[in-house]
């Protein structure tokens, strides 16, 4: 069928983790965000009210694609629970929605993922939203279990590499050695 192509031109603002902002999805806008190899970030596009169904892109510096979530959050809202950066530089986030207007927030935050060791149990809530992070070498295997009081809900074995979000609560038991991030 039919249809219209547009060329024009978007504004690029920049981001400051820790202080969200409001745009409307109409104006195009994209944002920068500077970051260092490392660091961590979560990103969440809300619908501010509006009741648009919210996406959210991220390109890495020199434009490759590095994540995209369309309903991670709450309702039809976007969110990248974590985001690590692979290399030092700037990167482009760019929202957008099913729709043509109505307004969204963009919330970067810094995230510091909390030490987990060996036989050092932690006790936390699944609201807390909490990352861990430990370390091992490549090929090492070892395993994790979440309890609820004394019952324990989850367990797996992985392999050194993979990120563990405290929000799940359904794990499921990985035979196979995994690489390093």
């Amino acid at each position: 069928g039919a249809y219209t192509l547009t060329l024009a031109s978007a504004t690029q603002q920049v981001l400051v983790p820790g202080e969200p902002v409001t745009a409307d999805i109409a104006a195009g806008a994209i944002w920068s965000l500077t970051g260092d190899a490392g660091e961590s970030f979560r990103i969440a596009v809300d619908e501010a009210g509006s009741g648009i169904d919210t996406r959210v892109t991220v390109l890495a510096p020199g434009g490759r694609l590095l994540a995209s979530d369309e309903d991670s959050g709450t309702g039809t809202n976007a969110l990248l629970p974590l985001l690590t950066l692979p290399i030092s530089g700037t990167y482009t986030i760019v929202p957008a929605a099913r729709s043509t207007t109505g307004a969204y927030s963009l919330t970067v935050a810094a995230v510091v993922p909390l030490p987990l060791g060996a036989g050092e149990p932690i006790t936390n809530n699944l609201e807390s939203g909490a990352i861990y992070s430990f370390t091992g070498e490549a090929g090492q295997f070892v395993e994790i279990a979440m309890c609820r009081g004394l019952k324990q809900i989850g367990k797996a074995g992985l392999g050194i590499g993979w990120a563990v979000l405290a929000q799940q609560v359904e794990f499921r038991r990985l035979k196979a050695g995994l690489n390093p991030i």
